[in-house]
């Protein structure tokens, strides 16, 4: 043991004593003496770090016991969770939610930012994801379909362009991006989300034609909207006019509406799940990750998983509450996707896990600070859609939906017609030169 007061990091000292066998920790911290309280917690994590990496199971509550600082306490139950990812399992939030009741909010935020730091948008399980086969050379047959061209990647799966040979159609088929150590759950949610999404039917939600399985991987079909995202569209043109903003977002509301009134709930409403048509109007698609409400719903996403795009995720779909996550999450996303119309950027921007922190604790910067003439009533709308307390927000799509309408459906005021004008114009130089003769007499 190497005398007290020659190492003045008691954390590193103890490391150093890990590389040559297997300290005792009450021995090391008796012979050290006093020592201050950030000193003890980086010991304990030493400590936490190499008796797991020695196949040693410790739990977090050992060390816990021995701290004050709630930091330190949250640093050391969040250790445990780190280590055994790190041995490739997929810890539960809830387990650590129950075991430390007086850290779980914090603790299912931690988890939150963790898992969104992957690609800096999304998380779902690890970040080794398993892909199925893609076509090296397009098209080639898969079933009955020809695949043309990818139309999109995504965190959630492929989407190609295909013929459907026997029904003569174009269409666009869906393959599940699934996650490397939960396949048979991925699948089976790849399969509640055709489940879910083809017992709706609304002209601004995109249909489900078919659901398979070909040479073991899952797939559905739907049609094949010609246009592009509204991702695309606020990418090359910015903000569009406050009328037309208005008119997307009633027109979207509508629809999901119509998903809602039958237990659907899309949880990734965003930008780029939005498409437009030939006729400007919105398609929702993608319910990836709908989920049907009611008590036959099983929990398939990985409890505390957050799963969406950080930006339009609502608060309470990030952390341990999925069971909080409910229409009223959907509204949250389309507030933001108006706040995006109105403005030409999301509220909050930066990396995923910067995102997320500030949907939780942040306030959006309201839209008319940054650009000028908002209509108020759509300023009101978007703000009250997020409101992180779901209680805050509108009740339900059809809310929403009445608030935008007035300026949706304002008809503009029509400009002079052009024989008024002249006879405005006749009028007043009339006017003006029997002013100029009465004037010179």
């Amino acid at each position: 043991m190497i005398p007290r007061g020659q190492e003045t990091d008691p954390a590193g000292r103890y490391s150093r004593l890990w590389a040559g066998g297997r300290p005792e920790l009450d021995a090391f911290l008796a012979d050290a003496g006093p020592i201050a309280p950030d000193d003890l917690a980086a010991v304990l994590r030493v400590d936490q770090r190499e008796r797991w990496r020695a196949g040693e199971r410790v739990p977090a509550e050992e060390y816990v016991r021995r701290v004050q600082d709630p930091e330190s306490a949250l640093d050391l139950i969040y250790g445990e969770f780190l280590a055994r990812e790190r041995l490739g399992e997929t810890p539960d939030p809830e387990e650590f939610c129950r075991r430390f009741p007086a850290h779980a909010t914090v603790l299912c935020q931690q988890v939150a930012l963790h898992r969104a730091i992957g690609d800096g948008t999304q998380a779902y399980g690890t970040t080794q994801p398993y892909v199925p086969p893609q076509p090296e050379v397009l098209p080639r047959a898969f079933g009955p379909y020809r695949l043309l061209e990818v139309l999109g990647r995504g965190g959630m799966g492929t989407v190609y362009l295909a013929d459907d040979t026997r029904l003569g159609r174009r269409v666009a088929l869906k393959m599940p991006r699934f996650d490397s150590g939960r396949m048979g759950e991925a699948s089976e949610r790849f399969r509640r989300e055709m489940r879910a999404a083809a017992v709706v039917r609304h002209p601004y939600l995109c249909p489900v034609y078919e659901v398979g399985r070909q040479d073991g991987v899952d797939y559905f079909t739907m049609p094949h909207v010609t246009g592009e995202p509204l991702s695309a569209r606020l990418a090359r043109d910015g903000a569009p006019p406050q009328r037309e903003a208005a008119r997307l977002v009633l027109r979207i509301a509508e629809g999901m509406q119509a998903a809602h009134r039958v237990g659907v709930v899309h949880r990734d409403l965003k930008p780029s799940n939005v498409l437009l048509d030939e006729g400007g109007d919105p398609v929702v698609t993608d319910f990836g990750l709908a989920r049907r409400l009611g008590p036959d719903d099983p929990r398939l996403t990985p409890s505390g998983a957050t799963i969406g795009t950080a930006a339009y995720l609502p608060p309470e779909q990030i952390g341990c509450a999925p069971e909080a996550v409910g229409p009223r999450s959907d509204v949250y996303s389309l507030g933001v996707i108006l706040y995006e119309l109105l403005t030409g950027r999301p509220p909050f921007t930066g990396a995923g896990h910067e995102v997320l922190a500030k949907v939780l604790n942040t306030d959006p910067t309201p839209p008319s600070q940054l650009r000028t003439g908002i209509d108020p009533r759509l300023e009101a709308a978007c703000l009250k859609a997020m409101a992180k307390d779901p209680a805050g927000r509108f009740a339900s799509m059809a809310e929403f939906a009445d608030a935008v309408r007035p300026v949706a459906e304002e008809t503009p005021a029509p400009p002079p017609r052009r024989s008024a004008a002249l006879l405005i114009a006749a009028v007043v130089v009339v006017a003006l030169a029997g002013l100029a003769i009465w004037f010179w007499r």
